[in-house]
C-alpha cells in the first residue's frame, strides 16, 4: 500500500440551508464518503454516476484522479488529474508526480514536483522525500539533481516540526516553533493558521481569533480556513459570524459531510433549529453509525421537547457505543421528563458507573427515584450531588429530607 502525506487546507459557508442544485447529488454524497473511508474503487464508481447525470464537477474530478491513483489506474489518474492541474496546483502536480513516477515517467515526474514544491500549499521536503512511490526515481540522477536546489528554507523546516508537534499533542513546543517563525515572518499565513489552532486547543480563543483573522489573503478561498474561524467564533458566542463563515465553506465544498456537521451545529447554536435538524439528516443518512451526531441530534430534539423523538437518537447512539456516560444522561434526561422513572434511574445508575462524580447526575436520579417513591434513595443521592459540589440538591434535601419534617412522599420535587 502506498504510503502517502495530506496536505491539509481550510474551509467556507452560506446560510439559510444550502442548495446543491437540481442535480441528484446522491451520488457526490456517496462518492465522497467512500473516498474519505478509502473505499477508492467505491469511490470511483459513485463519481462516475454523478459525472453520468451531466454534473462535471472539478473537485470530483481531482478525487476522482486520486481514487485512479490509490487503485493503480495511472493512465486514467493522469488523464482525470490533467483536467484540473491548473485549478489544483498542488494536489494535482503532487499526484501527478507520483503517478508518473510510478509508469517510470521520470522526466514529467520531476517535472510535476518542480510544479508542487512551488506552491504555497505544498508537501514538506521529508514528506517528498520519504514517499515511498518515488523510490524508484529516488535511485536515480534526475532525482539528486532535483534536491541539489534548496526549495525550502529554515521556517519551512520549523513549520514541519511544529505540524508534528501539534499532531502529537505537544502544544508548547508546538507554539514555541510558531512563535519563532512569525517573529522573523509576521506574514506566514501557515505558521499563523497553524497557531490558531493550538491557541483553539488550549481554549485561547481570542488568541486564535487574533491570528486566524490575520490570514487575510484566505479569506475568500479556502473552506477549511473559514470551517476554523467559524469553529472560533462559535467559542466566542458570536452566532451571526460563525454561521456566515460555515456557510460559506459549505459553498465552496458542499458535499463535505465533516463542514455539514459544524454547519447542523452551528445552526442549532443560532437557534435555528428546523436547519440544524436537516443538516444533521443529511449528515446521518452517509454517516449513521455516527453515535456523536446521533446524541448531538437527539439533544436538538430535547431541547425542543420532542422527548420521544430524542430518545429514539439516544437509543441509536447506545446502541453504537455504550461507554460514554453523557449518552446514557441523555436518555435518562428524556426518560425523567417522559416520566418513565425506572428507566431513567437504570440510566443514569449506568452513567455514574462510567463517571461517578457528577453531582447533577445524582440530583436528576435523586428526582426520579423521589417520584417513583424511593423517598429514603433519593436523599441518598442528593448527599451524593452535594457532596460532587451540585449545591442546587441542598434545596431538596433541606425541603424533603430533614428527619424532624419527614420525608413527604406526596409531593414532587
Amino acid at each position: 500500500m502506498k504510503v502517502i502525506q495530506k496536505v491539509t487546507l481550510v474551509i467556507i459557508l452560506q446560510f439559510p440551508l444550502i442548495a446543491i442544485g437540481k442535480i441528484d447529488s446522491t451520488a457526490f454524497f456517496k462518492g465522497w464518503v467512500a473516498f474519505e473511508k478509502e473505499n477508492f474503487t467505491e469511490a470511483i464508481d459513485f463519481i462516475q454516476q454523478g459525472f453520468n447525470t451531466g454534473e462535471v464537477r472539478p473537485r470530483f474530478l481531482l478525487k476522482k484522479g486520486i481514487a485512479e491513483f490509490h487503485t493503480e489506474q495511472y493512465t486514467s489518474a493522469i488523464a482525470e488529474l490533467q483536467k484540473i492541474r491548473d485549478t489544483y496546483k498542488s494536489r494535482a502536480s503532487v499526484f501527478l508526480a507520483r503517478c508518473y513516477a510510478q509508469t517510470g515517467n521520470f522526466d514529467n515526474a520531476i517535472k510535476q514536483l518542480k510544479t508542487h514544491v512551488n506552491q504555497r500549499f505544498r508537501l514538506s521536503k521529508s514528506a517528498l522525500q520519504l514517499d515511498t512511490n518515488f523510490n524508484i526515481l529516488a535511485e536515480t540522477k534526475k532525482w539528486r539533481r532535483f534536491w541539489e536546489i534548496e526549495y525550502y528554507d529554515k521556517y519551512d523546516q520549523w513549520l514541519n516540526e511544529a505540524g508534528f508537534e501539534y499532531k502529537d499533542g505537544n502544544n508548547k513546543a508546538a507554539l514555541k516553533l510558531l512563535d519563532k517563525i512569525l517573529d522573523n515572518n509576521k506574514n506566514n499565513y501557515k505558521a499563523r493558521f497553524l497557531r490558531a489552532r493550538v491557541f483553539f486547543r488550549l481554549e485561547d480563543y481570542r488568541a486564535a481569533l487574533r491570528d486566524i483573522k490575520q490570514v487575510d489573503f484566505l479569506k475568500h478561498k479556502h473552506p477549511e480556513f473559514l470551517f476554523w474561524k467559524a469553529k472560533i467564533y462559535k467559542e466566542k458566542k458570536s452566532k451571526r459570524k460563525a454561521l456566515k463563515a460555515i456557510t460559506k465553506a459549505v459553498d465552496i465544498a458542499p458535499f463535505n459531510l465533516r463542514y455539514r456537521k459544524e454547519l447542523a451545529e452551528i445552526y442549532a447554536f443560532a437557534g435555528e433549529i428546523q436547519n440544524s435538524m436537516n443538516t444533521y439528516r443529511l449528515y446521518l443518512t452517509y454517516y449513521p453509525r455516527d453515535a456523536e451526531v446521533n446524541y448531538e441530534t437527539g439533544r436538538v430534539l430535547f431541547e425542543q421537547e420532542r422527548y420521544l423523538d430524542a430518545l429514539e437518537y439516544f437509543n441509536t447512539c447506545l446502541n453504537l457505543d455504550n461507554t460514554t456516560a453523557k449518552y446514557f444522561v441523555a436518555r435518562g434526561d428524556a426518560y425523567l421528563k417522559t416520566n418513565t422513572y425506572k428507566y431513567a434511574i437504570r440510566d443514569y445508575s449506568m452513567a455514574l458507573d462510567i463517571d461517578p462524580k457528577k453531582g447533577e447526575v445524582y440530583y436528576n436520579k435523586g428526582i426520579a427515584r423521589f417520584r417513583s417513591g424511593d423517598a429514603e434513595g433519593a436523599c441518598m443521592d442528593w448527599e451524593k450531588a452535594i457532596q460532587y459540589g451540585y449545591n442546587k440538591a441542598v434545596i431538596k434535601r433541606e425541603k424533603f429530607c430533614k428527619e424532624e419534617i419527614g420525608t413527604d412522599t406526596k409531593k414532587s420535587p
